[in-house]
């Protein structure tokens, strides 16, 4: 899978994976993509490279040079230009826009998720978060152990239709179809994910074709595109942009002017093409899905692993709802499950890497890089580095209270990105963690039973998550 390009700098990180693994009992220790970089950082320190195909990969866990690059440079220096072109569906932003259509629609996105549009789109969590309640509910009187991730799966799936197509497919005709396309989008992304390293290989494009995937990511993009175009239509037509202040509305709101047919528009600084608002639309829809199902998922876990700290954590949400309900001021005001969710995604972050390209040889802090090397921060290393936590892979919520946050360096902890790099919608897809969680454990808790896994198998190329999805039992509080 890969070679050494060189190591450089003293060794930060003490212990081995073993260790690690033993310590918090969750890990099986296999070769995999966190599990190479962890190797590697305990090896040759806080610089090394790895060779993926023909790609040169320069991993750094120094934070100065970090900062350097991802912060202090402001993208005029190392590009989010792509390592390959491939024809069209793979080379849309769907999902990775080149830099500069990257700076613009970043800069047009950045609004799209403040306090203000957050609470108008918190109705359609709390109704599906009440949902989710019912479907655990009737797995507690049947008494039968629950794949959590199948119906966190379902509550994330309900909250991201109803939030930006403004589509309740519970109760739509056309339910059967969108689940269709839905599933086929899904399993499009995840061969992406999976074969975007060999996509280095242009050798292999024939297989690639070979196997259909050309025409299953076309066709659910094709129906996705379809959605966009009706919900402009009934936009013109009803004015619904004064009702929903979703995010696919916020996109319209800055789409460009349609021009004469034939014509090719340019989009200004302030506007979006109709191939970037699906783009960003779908980009959105599967992030927060991916990042709110798993995350979720190992919370549930963790919580069923850590009895004392899900009753501390249910007080709170107790007092909180009991006093104002679920509202936006209850969700935000409920620190210890900031924490417990912050805490979550130090252990299992939803993206492994995070990366930039080196468009020209540079120099920075006396280190070298040469023309399109990979510059990566290791995200797993970053958040499971003695360097950085004590005891890394314990389960510790109250790492994250506001005098830790303030002792230690903003840059070992990288969830969503980091600087101008963070992921759009994550504010979004916390929310939305939060108010499933404090539904549910307001009137349930989460315990093991003989089908829960003692050790989890995870998988981190494309996203986060376990290999065999978590099985707990439902108690009532």
């Amino acid at each position: 899978m890969s070679s050494t390009l060189s190591g450089e700098g003293e060794s930060t990180g003490s212990g081995a994976v073993g260790k690690a693994v033993e310590e918090l009992g969750t890990f099986c220790p296999r070769t995999d993509l966190h599990i190479v970089d962890m190797e590697c950082y305990n090896t040759f320190g806080n610089i090394w490279g790895l060779y993926l195909g023909r790609q040169a990969y320069l991993l750094l866990t120094d934070t100065e040079i970090i900062r350097k690059v991802f912060v202090e440079d402001h993208c005029k220096i190392f590009a989010n230009t792509k390592t390959h072109r491939s024809p069209y569906p793979f080379s849309e932003s769907f999902f990775q826009p080149d830099d500069d259509d990257w700076r613009r629609i970043h800069h047009i996105l950045e609004p799209a998720f403040s306090s203000t549009q957050l609470r108008q789109m918190l109705p359609p969590m709390v109704t599906k978060a009440d949902d989710l309640v019912q479907h655990f509910g009737i797995c507690f009187r049947d008494g039968k152990p629950v794949i959590v991730r199948e119906l966190f799966a379902q509550y994330a799936r309900y909250v991201l239709t109803m939030s930006l197509f403004n589509l309740d497919i519970c109760r739509n005709d056309r339910s059967h179809t969108f689940i269709y396309y839905w599933d086929l989008l899904l399993q499009a992304h995840c061969r992406y994910s999976t074969i975007s390293v060999t996509l280095m290989f242009p050798v292999l494009m024939p297989l690639l074709r070979k196997i259909k995937f050309h025409l299953f990511w076309k066709e659910a993009i094709g129906y996705f595109t379809s959605l966009v175009r009706q919900a402009r239509a009934r936009r013109e037509d009803f004015k619904e942009a004064q009702k929903c202040g979703s995010f696919l509305q916020y996109l319209l709101d800055h789409e460009e002017t349609k021009m004469d047919k034939g014509k090719k528009s340019r989009p200004t600084s302030a506007t979006l093409t109709e191939e970037e608002v699906v783009a960003q639309t779908l980009g959105f829809l599967l992030r927060a899905y991916q990042a709110t199902t798993h995350t979720l998922e190992f919370a549930a876990y963790l919580l069923a692993k850590h009895p004392s700290i899900q009753h501390q954590l249910q007080q709170e949400i107790r007092t909180a709802i009991k006093q104002q309900g679920v509202t936006y001021e209850s969700i935000a005001g409920m620190e210890y499950l900031d924490m417990v969710v912050m805490e979550t995604l130090r252990l299992f972050p939803p993206l492994v890497w995070l990366q930039r390209t080196c468009p020209k040889p540079v120099e920075v802090c006396d280190l070298r890089i040469s023309r399109g090397i990979q510059v990566t921060v290791p995200v797993w290393v970053m958040h499971h580095s003695r360097e950085f936590w004590n005891h890394p892979c314990r389960f510790d919520p109250l790492r994250f209270t506001r005098e830790e946050r303030d002792l230690r360096d903003p840059l070992c902890y990288l969830p969503f990105g980091l600087g101008p790099f963070r992921g759009i919608g994550s504010e979004f897809s916390i929310m939305m963690m939060k108010v499933a969680l404090a539904s549910i454990l307001e009137r349930y808790r989460f315990t093991w039973c003989s089908q829960t896994l003692m050790y989890l198998d995870i998988e981190t190329l494309g996203v986060t998550r376990s290999k065999i999805p978590i099985t707990l039992q439902i108690d009532l509080l």
